[in-house]
């Protein structure tokens, strides 16, 4: 950063310095000003002495002509006396530029204003202008490059895959921005490093479940048991340790790489009837599902849309007291399915964070109603993959309402890494 800051630095104070001395240069030549004024008032003084000037005798164009009294301007001995021997008095000031003096055969006095001095307010306003026009060229001339490799940054940093890393920044050596893309560089790799790692910890550990609990129900199956007491218990907990291995296996392999999508025609409303009467058993019977709404057609894999309404159904199984309903509507995004159920809902607060792995909000949603907590991040990574939008807000049923926005736009798979 130290060095970008000094090649700006440094390119803007030399191009100032070079931009002044040329522009002033070629407006303000004060040698040829003043040779050119030179030129003129001896030109004026032959033709005084001669036989004296008259405006009739100057070109309008070049000067201003006026007739004053003698006594209209205060003179002093010397000055008189040059005005008697038809020499000129010169004068400057910042207004009128130029001024010569004569006095005429009739004791009158000539003052003729050099008009091309006047135009030094507009020849000003062309400098300046010029002059910040030129600079702004310079600098956008030196910003380019800078400008192509913070493009180049930007696009490999979006192009991250879905295994966390991105493609390798190659910038030439002398850029300014080259030891950025040697850090994105080695922070692309840390990452991948430590995504890598957490991955092959979780599916180690959840495949190290496996065995002891193979080797616990094969206990329990291998003994008589009292179906109602205690063993009844440590089985349904060794099914849900299964489930959630299950899960854990199913999450981890889902963030390692998006499988090829097998894109199809849906009609979501009937897949939903399908999947609800598919999970009725374990639905708790006391709870009434609704399902409303048109059965509008949608792009998606139907395998994975499955799972989406199977993990849809089984939370509000969970968390609802009584209703759950199922709502398909089209709106002016595309086709949305919402989820209700009348249980206690998700505070405001936590609505954001509710599809992330393992997060639970309260106690109200805790592993005393069973879950492994994957299951809405299971859907936020399939809805993703469907280049849809998922989120929670209340239901009208007092509630959560869990919305699944899908895209009518066509589905396209992304290259695999």
């Amino acid at each position: 950063m130290t060095r970008l800051f000094l090649s700006l630095y440094l390119f803007i104070a030399l191009s100032l310095i070079a931009l002044s001395a040329l522009l002033n240069h070629v407006f303000f030549n004060d040698d040829a000003v003043n040779q050119s004024d030179a030129a003129l008032i001896n030109s004026l003084t032959v033709l005084q002495q001669r036989g004296g000037i008259t405006a009739k005798d100057l070109d309008k164009s070049l000067f201003s002509v006026k007739t004053l009294n003698m006594g209209d301007m205060a003179w002093n001995a010397e000055e008189l006396a040059k005005l008697e021997k038809q020499l000129p008095i010169v004068l400057f000031d910042d207004k009128n530029g130029t001024q010569i003096y004569f006095q005429s055969p009739d004791a009158k006095l000539l003052e003729i204003t050099f008009l091309h001095n006047q135009t030094s307010s507009s020849k000003y306003l062309l400098y300046s202008g010029l002059f910040f026009f030129l600079l702004a060229g310079l600098i956008a001339l030196w910003l380019w490059p800078l400008w192509k490799d913070l493009l180049q940054l930007k696009q490999t940093a979006t192009r991250i895959g879905p295994s966390g890393d991105f493609p390798p920044i190659d910038i030439e050596r002398t850029s300014v921005v080259y030891p950025i893309a040697i850090a994105l560089n080695d922070l692309g790799n840390r990452v991948r490093e430590l995504l890598n790692t957490q991955r092959e910890l979780t599916g180690a550990v959840a495949h190290e479940f496996r065995t002891p609990l193979s080797r616990l129900k094969f206990a329990i199956a291998a003994h008589d048991y009292d179906k109602s007491g205690p063993w009844t218990e440590m089985n349904k907990d060794i099914d849900e340790l299964e489930k959630l291995v299950q899960e854990m296996l199913s999450y981890t392999s889902m963030e390692v790489q998006q499988p090829e999508l097998n894109i199809t025609e849906i009609p979501l409303l009937t897949l939903s009837k399908q999947r609800i009467g598919y999970l009725h058993k374990s639905i708790p019977q006391h709870i009434k599902i609704d399902v409303v709404g048109s059965d509008s057609t949608i792009l998606g894999d139907e395998h994975f849309i499955e799972r989406v309404i199977d993990n849809l159904i089984n939370n509000a199984s969970r968390y609802a007291h009584s209703t759950i309903k199922v709502d398909v509507s089209n709106n002016s995004k595309g086709i949305l399915l919402r989820m209700e159920d009348d249980g206690l809902g998700v505070p405001k607060i936590y609505r954001k964070r509710i599809f992330e792995p393992f997060f639970r909000p309260d106690n109200s949603r805790d592993r005393k109603r069973g879950g492994a907590g994957l299951g809405l991040a299971i859907i936020k990574r399939i809805m993703h993959w469907h280049q849809g939008e998922c989120w929670v807000e209340n239901a009208e049923l007092g509630g959560a309402s869990f919305c699944l926005l899908f895209k009518t736009t066509r589905i396209i798979n992304p290259p695999h890494n």
